[in-house]
């Protein structure tokens, strides 16, 4: 893939880019030396053509200042000290920053980032087939940042052990921010690998990458890395989670606000997310939609202890069994929590546990196929299709407000799952039953338990207000006939 420069540095001599970097960062506390990197330099010799370290092509006097800038990223981060700043600007000889060896922060506090996005700055790895891409693993903590990359073409390998194809965090714990991680592969955690880490991982798009093994786009193990509003589209893997796997964790680990698409276990479980350990897990505001698995777990199989709040389930595949499974674990420990979701148009049915503990509690599922509900999962305060033992559950049309959604087609990402005024789901929840904050909120971001004038409070109240079934709560139209929350999460 070869990034085009936008129309903006397509018209702006770099120089000036890379100097109006120096006056942003200036005014920043703390900030120390900041290097630059372009490979069309201001004092490049023959300007479109550049060999790294040939003075000939390159800028004799480069030094890593903006006049002078580096031509490869590996000089900047050499001389790069504690609290420093790497700038990388756009390639405009290739399109790449095409890496001839992976890429080691060495265990340095710095923050290396591109000028202008990920889009137009992308390390590509399709010259060093075998190795990792990038190299965190060093001890690096969060003030190791890594931001606005895309990180293209690395393969790792498919012999057991080949892990972290685009990048591989072992014993540290960065800041990955802004990056895209797109068609790379590995044994393990084709797009990134993380190992006794605690990184956190945000703003990033994992596209097209494969695992031989488990974890198609990330593989998180023994650590406690949060991954926020993060999406994962198009991964494979071949054994378990298509996108994100995570195991042997003892820790509280977040995936928050995510968008899972269009993933796929090729032969295993888990067609997006995948959990083996007994470290406690929330799912928060995530969105699960055209997923499969050739086994169980068409959108996510937990085996242990879980938390998924707010979430929508959309259109996913589970072969041989339903779209999220819970299995393993006994008692309180090994509880599976599904609360205040959406279940719809999913094929393998809704939910399932084998020899675990799994609830459904504030939730939907409907018009999923062939059944909705497994053996043994405890269901309460829900609207579940052809109706299920258990307190305060319904079997009432949900009456979403657009299943069918602007595409015209019913169980794809953009139907609108929230509910219409006379749906039967409104203020018959649990209020008792919320979790996270004092005041949490539903899967748009909108306040829970909001009171609906004029419908019956069905569900179990407190302080005077109902909460709703399913991942969105109702909001009362206002005398304009507008709602009055709108969406303002990912879809």
């Amino acid at each position: 893939m070869h990034a085009t420069p936008n129309s903006f540095l397509a018209r702006a001599p770099r120089a000036l880019i890379a100097l109006a970097a120096v006056s942003a960062l200036s005014g920043l506390a703390g900030a120390q030396t900041t290097w630059f990197v372009d490979d069309d330099g201001p004092g490049d010799p023959f300007p479109g053509v550049s060999v790294p370290g040939n003075p000939a092509f390159s800028d004799p006097a480069e030094d890593g200042t903006a006049a002078h800038p580096f031509d490869d990223v590996y000089k900047a981060v050499d001389v790069a000290a504690h609290g420093d700043t790497v700038l990388v600007l756009p390639s405009n000889v290739i399109g790449f920053y095409a890496l001839t060896s992976p890429l080691d922060l060495l265990g340095k506090a710095v923050t290396v980032k591109s000028t202008n996005g990920p889009l137009v700055t992308a390390l590509d790895g399709t010259g060093i087939p075998g190795t990792s891409g990038v190299l965190i693993d060093s001890g690096e903590g969060p003030d190791t940042v890594l931001e606005g990359f895309t990180l293209q073409g690395f393969d790792r390998g498919s012999s057991s052990g080949a892990s972290g194809g685009a990048l591989f965090v072992s014993g540290a714990s960065p800041t990955i921010r802004g990056c895209r991680f797109v068609g790379n592969h590995a044994h393990a955690g084709g797009g990134l690998f993380l190992s006794a880490s605690a990184a956190t991982v945000e703003d990033c798009e994992f596209l097209d990458n494969s695992a031989t093994h488990q974890g198609g786009g990330l593989f998180s193990a023994s650590g406690s890395s949060d991954v926020l509003r993060c999406t994962f589209e198009g991964n494979e893997a071949s054994y378990g989670a298509g996108a994100l796997f995570r195991t042997n964790a003892a820790d509280l680990v977040e995936i928050v606000e995510c968008a899972f698409l269009d993933n796929e276990s090729l032969v295993g479980y888990g067609g997006a997310f995948a959990k083996f350990d007994q470290g406690a897990l929330d799912v928060v505001r995530c969105s699960f939609a055209g997923n499969v698995a050739a086994a169980t777990g068409g959108a996510a199989q937990v085996h242990g202890p879980g938390l998924f709040r707010e979430c929508r389930f959309v259109g996913n595949t589970a072969v041989s069994g339903t779209v999220m499974a819970s299995l393993g674990g006994t008692g309180a420990a090994g509880t599976v929590l599904v609360l205040g979701s959406t279940f719809t148009q999913n094929t393998g049915g809704a939910v399932t546990e084998s020899g675990g503990q799994m609830v459904l509690r504030n939730s939907i599922a409907w018009a999923d196929a062939p059944f909705e509900i497994g053996s043994g999962v405890t269901v309460a305060h829900s609207d579940v299709l052809g109706g299920w033992a258990g307190t305060g559950n319904l079997d009432a049309d949900p009456q979403f407000l657009d299943p069918w959604g602007p595409d015209g087609l019913i169980g794809t990402l953009d139907d609108d799952l929230s509910l219409a005024i006379t749906s039967p789901c409104i203020d018959a929840g649990d209020t008792l039953a919320l979790s996270g904050a004092a005041r949490p909120v539903d899967f748009a971001g909108n306040p829970r338990a909001i009171d609906a004038p004029g419908t019956a409070d069905t569900g179990v109240t407190s302080l005077w207000v109902t909460t709703d079934m399913g991942a969105f709560e109702f909001a009362p139209p206002t005398p304009c006939g507008t709602r009055v929350f709108q969406t303002t999460r990912r879809p």
